[in-house]
């Protein structure tokens, strides 16, 4: 796998804080952060508009809560995150990486960034 390049949204080797962060936390709750991968960060997104739909509905008004996150952005461990307010699908980065043993272990290096990529399979994103 040494050198093999793909593009993907999440990477255990992110630089950013935000995510140095998480995989910290990830590592003081479970002893290790070996099994982080773009599921752990996916719920961790989830759980964020989760609770910026309950915030700004108060629990009550579900119509709302939907309305809340049209729209709404905030910083991932994977980057800058955007739900099109449209489609209500993700615009988010995508990487360029290169697979590199680091201390021993394989990982993803992002040596590229294809700032905010919309869901190229939603119907319209392409005209």
């Amino acid at each position: 796998a040494l050198g093999l390049q793909t593009a993907f949204h999440y990477s255990q080797a992110n630089p950013s804080a935000l995510n140095q962060q998480f995989l910290a936390k990830h590592r003081e709750l479970f002893g290790s952060s070996d099994k982080v991968t773009f599921f752990s960060v996916g719920a961790y997104d989830g759980v964020h508009a989760i609770y910026k739909m309950i915030e700004a509905a108060g629990g009550k008004d579900g119509l709302k809560a939907v309305n809340a996150i049209k729209g709404l952005s905030w910083e991932s461990p994977r980057g800058p995150v955007t739900i099109d307010p449209v489609s209500r699908h993700v615009t988010q980065n995508v990487y360029l990486r290169v697979t590199e043993k680091k201390d021993g272990k394989l990982q993803n290096t992002q040596f590229e960034t294809l700032p905010n990529q919309p869901d190229w399979g939603y119907p319209g994103v392409l005209k």
